[in-house]
C-alpha cells in the first residue's frame, strides 16, 4: 500500500472528481491545501484496489503514528476540515485590537468560497460508493 501526500492542486482537483466526484476549480484545491498546511495537517492519498480509487485521509504532522490518519470518506470532510481552520484564524483576528484588514478581507472571501464548497460538496458522491452501490447490484443480478 503506498501512500503519498497530496501536494499539488492539480492532484487534488482530479482525485477530489475522480474518486469523490466533485468538481474543484484550481483556486478552491489551492485554498484547501493551504489550510490544511497552515494547520499543520497534510492530505494523503493510497489507492484502493477494493474500492478501485483513490483514498484520502487527513494526517497530523505533528504525530508520528502512522496510524493517526483519518480516512476520508466523503469530499465533505477535507472541506469542512478546511472551513474550521478558517473560522478558527478569523475568530483570531477578532481577538485582536487592530486586525490587518486586506488579511481579514481574504479570509472572508475563504470563508465564502468554503461555504459554497461545503453546499456543493454535500451532494457529491463518492466514487467508491457508486463502485459499491454497482457490485451489490451485480451481486443481486447474479442471485436472481
Amino acid at each position: 500500500m503506498n501512500i503519498d501526500i497530496v501536494k499539488t492542486p492539480e492532484l487534488l482537483i482530479a482525485i477530489a472528481d475522480e474518486s469523490y466526484g466533485l468538481k474543484l476549480k484550481p483556486i478552491e484545491a489551492e485554498i484547501m491545501l493551504g489550510y490544511l498546511e497552515g494547520s499543520d495537517f497534510c492530505l494523503l492519498h493510497r489507492f484502493d484496489d477494493r474500492l478501485d480509487c483513490e483514498v484520502l485521509r487527513i494526517h497530523d504532522n505533528q504525530s508520528t503514528d502512522e496510524d493517526s490518519c483519518e480516512d476520508v470518506n466523503k469530499i465533505l470532510q477535507v472541506v469542512e476540515f478546511c472551513r474550521h481552520a478558517n473560522e478558527v484564524i478569523l475568530s483570531e483576528q477578532k481577538d485582536l485590537r487592530n486586525p490587518p484588514d486586506e488579511y481579514v478581507r481574504e479570509l472572508r472571501k475563504d470563508e465564502a468560497l468554503l461555504n459554497r464548497l461545503v453546499a456543493a460538496a454535500w451532494h457529491a458522491v463518492p466514487f467508491a460508493s457508486v463502485h459499491l452501490l454497482d457490485r451489490i447490484m451485480r451481486r443481486n443480478a447474479q442471485k436472481a
